[in-house]
């Protein structure tokens, strides 16, 4: 007889209600390229990354608002779907962004406490090979002074090391993404270096494996209009415009609108 192992909830999701309740902040990083424990595709773009990090917004708005809970082992949603979708709406039209400056401009103005916040593609705007100029660096440091502000700073990029070092420093727990739906989490420890006490050791310990479902469609639909606006901006010194719909890769993409 085969005894499957016990499932258990990762403390991915109680260290998110943990911070909204007892005042701390975290920045998380999902990332898809490289493996962890779990065998890996291996790529880059397109595996779900994205979609965890709506979905992690949105459990920690949904707890905020007290309509979600923990039991046990289980997640306890009790929105109902227009409840969700009005949620994730209001993360995508008003907690996503693809800049630091936009991050920034997000925490700074918000009226009132945010449980959660999303910065996707995080190494279009902070790549690790790019020097880091003083105003961003002390940009990357505003971010460590936010608690009061957001609980829950989530970041996506393909790998640890493609952003910044100032930024990734700060990074508490990486979420590998090896495959679409699955999800592996990884917490970074650090560990004091004593015969270099200005610099730590990190590494990486396994948390837990879980699973995610893709987004409701009304959902994915907006979220690819909103990233392929990005796709819109100057590049180089020359602009690059697009209209979403168009050919792509062989490919008519018709979002229905």
């Amino acid at each position: 007889m085969t005894i499957e192992p016990k499932k258990r909830l990762s403390n991915l999701w109680l260290r998110i209600a943990e911070n909204i309740d007892g005042d701390f902040m975290e920045i998380f990083l999902i990332t898809s390229q490289s493996a962890g424990l779990e065998p890996s595709m291996g790529r880059p773009f397109g595996v779900g990354k994205s979609t965890l990090a709506i979905w992690m917004a949105y459990r920690a708005f949904s707890y905020y608002l007290g309509k979600l809970r923990f039991e046990g082992e289980k997640i306890i949603d009790e929105n109902s779907y227009e409840e969700r979708i009005e949620i994730m709406k209001k993360i995508l039209d008003n907690y996503i962004v693809w800049k630091l400056d936009d991050l920034i401009r997000v925490i700074s103005s918000a009226r009132g406490f945010l449980p959660a916040v999303i910065w996707d593609d995080v190494q279009r705007d902070c790549p690790a090979w790019q020097h880091i100029p003083r105003d961003k660096r002390e940009k990357i440091e505003y971010l460590t002074m936010t608690r009061q502000r957001v609980a829950n700073i989530i970041l996506t990029a393909p790998s640890m090391g493609d952003i910044a070092r100032p930024l990734r420093r700060n990074v508490t727990w990486e979420i590998i993404v090896p495959r679409r739906g699955i999800y592996e989490v990884q917490f970074v420890a650090k560990r004091r270096a004593f015969y270099n006490p200005a610099d730590d050791y990190s590494r990486l310990w396994y948390e837990a494996t879980g699973t995610f479902d893709p987004l409701p469609e009304e959902i994915d639909k907006l979220y690819k209009i909103l990233r392929d606006s990005q796709l819109n901006v100057k590049v180089s010194g020359f602009e690059v415009e697009g209209e979403l719909g168009r050919k792509r890769g062989g490919r008519f993409i018709d979002l229905g609108f």
